[in-house]
């Protein structure tokens, strides 16, 4: 029986990630990922992202942008990305900015927001269960 241990290395280069996988035969494979870039998967031009949060399902991620009142979501590892959650969040009653959030650990869908227009105006917190198009 062959057993096979893997393991990761992700260095960050120019805006690349690369990284490399080896197995038991001790070799090295490198490889560039696409990250966020001007070619088509930017998460947002002029976005300032503060926070990222990833879902339980590892496919869901949320993206904060704190000077730009903005959180946006991919539901495809990052392939693309939305940002109709701050809208959503505003037709609530949101006072923008979002300050923080937090998914559930066993339901992507369900997140919470932490919003507030600053001092010294209470924080307001926001839950929504069906992935930020209610609050």
């Amino acid at each position: 029986m062959i057993y096979l241990l893997c393991s990761l290395l992700f260095i960050q280069s120019a805006g690349n990630v690369v990284y490399s996988q080896s197995d038991t035969l001790n070799t090295l494979t490198w490889s560039i990922l696409n990250t966020p870039s001007t070619v088509n998967n930017i998460i947002a031009p002029s976005s300032e992202v503060n926070f990222i949060a990833v879902g339980s399902d590892d496919r869901t991620i949320y993206a904060l942008d704190i000077p730009n009142s903005r959180l946006y979501k991919s539901a495809d590892n990052g392939g693309s990305w939305n940002d109709e959650l701050s809208a959503s969040l505003i037709n609530a009653g949101a006072l923008m900015p979002i300050w923080d959030i937090a998914i559930a650990p066993d339901n992507s869908q369900m997140i919470v927001a932490v919003t507030s227009n600053g001092v010294p105006e209470p924080k307001e917190v926001f839950i929504s269960t069906d992935g930020g198009v209610n609050w």
